[in-house]
């Protein structure tokens, strides 16, 4: 009677409760082996590493994740023609795919590195992709994408078949030839979109589109009413720092909605002095500055860039500053902008 008790009491308990957490390599060498043990609930938790396998999940609702998200834990498939990570979960409630560097993938690649194929919410968050195969995520489901970074896309960095209502939001998307081919109303919203040759494919004409920046897209196309055409302003996108420059239009208070768009948020500044922002301090930022206060020129990219004295306002000091600085010995701009 205990035992029948028991056993009576442990169904009632909520799934959460009865979860576990399989860490790989600690509990399983490989991270499929971990997902094979795993139940509706579980988290399978991955080390940091490069990992060479595929990664199939098929009828359970699990948090496939990183330690320490994509920085230091890369997936790699061996196999161009498998999808790096397949998920096939039919009718059973979505799962969580989030913290990893995939990378892979060739031009004559058939397979999508992430295939999705499920009925109810599956959501592929802060994870970066590079890859060149023609579509990086393949869904079939309702998915949720966001905050991820994708490079290099051959051709459709996200495809979207069928389902209604998911989700592209707060991505950033470099030098993919389409971000985002929907078949199926849905969001897109607060995306990067740079350097893309058709930045979006929509065939279901009711897809909604805004709160998106577009930069250095393909001849022809046409930024959508509620969305910015500007520069990103990037910290490094010649050596792959996607995040924002302070004085970006996509940081919250730098945009007419107060909204975050893109994957990261801010991670430089300009020094100050340097009011073109080219990373050094030289003659053109004394003429950007004279421009700006004498002429009507555009402001500093970052306005306290251009209180070279720190004196709390941008005004013909700080040029008299710049100049003293480049000509003479004068002390440098002074380290921290006010």
């Amino acid at each position: 009677m205990k035992t029948l008790l028991t056993a009576l009491l442990l169904l009632a308990l909520p799934t959460t409760l009865l979860s576990a957490t399989i860490h790989v390599p600690g509990d399983y060498a490989t991270i499929q082996e971990g997902i094979d043990a795993a139940v509706t609930g579980d988290t399978v938790l991955v080390g940091p590493g490069f990992y060479t396998e595929h990664l199939a999940i098929a009828a359970k609702a699990i948090v496939l994740t990183t330690e320490f998200g994509p920085d230091s834990t890369t997936l790699w498939p061996p196999n161009v023609d498998i999808p790096a990570i397949d998920i096939d979960l039919g009718d059973i409630v979505g799962m969580e795919v989030s913290g990893f560097f995939v990378l892979g993938g060739f031009s004559y690649q058939e397979a999508p590195v992430i295939r999705v194929e499920s009925f109810v919410n599956v959501l592929i968050t802060g994870n970066r992709f590079d890859f060149w195969a023609p579509t990086g995520i393949l869904s079939e489901g309702k998915s949720l994408i966001v905050r991820n970074r994708f490079t290099g896309a051959n051709w459709y960095a996200v495809t979207l078949l069928e389902p209604l209502y998911s989700q592209v939001i707060e991505n950033t998307f470099v030098d993919c030839y389409c971000a985002v081919l929907s078949n199926a109303p849905m969001n897109i919203t607060q995306n990067i979109i740079m350097n893309s040759t058709i930045p979006i494919i929509d065939y279901s004409w009711y897809t909604v589109i805004e709160h998106n920046l577009f930069w250095d897209s393909g001849e022809g196309f046409v930024v959508p009413p509620n969305n910015i055409l500007a520069d990103p302003l990037l910290c490094g996108y010649g050596v792959g720092d996607l995040h924002l420059h302070v004085a970006s239009s996509c940081v919250a208070t730098n945009n007419e909605w107060g909204v975050q768009i893109g994957a990261l948020g801010v991670g430089c500044a300009c020094d100050c002095g340097d009011c073109d922002c080219s990373g050094f301090i030289g003659i053109s930022d004394v003429v950007y500055l004279v421009e700006y206060i004498f002429l009507g020129g555009e402001p500093p990219f970052d306005i306290r860039a251009g209180d070279a004295n720190c004196s709390g306002a941008t005004d013909v000091a700080d040029a008299i500053c710049l100049i003293a600085y480049i000509f003479t010995n004068c002390p440098a701009p002074c380290a921290e902008c006010p």
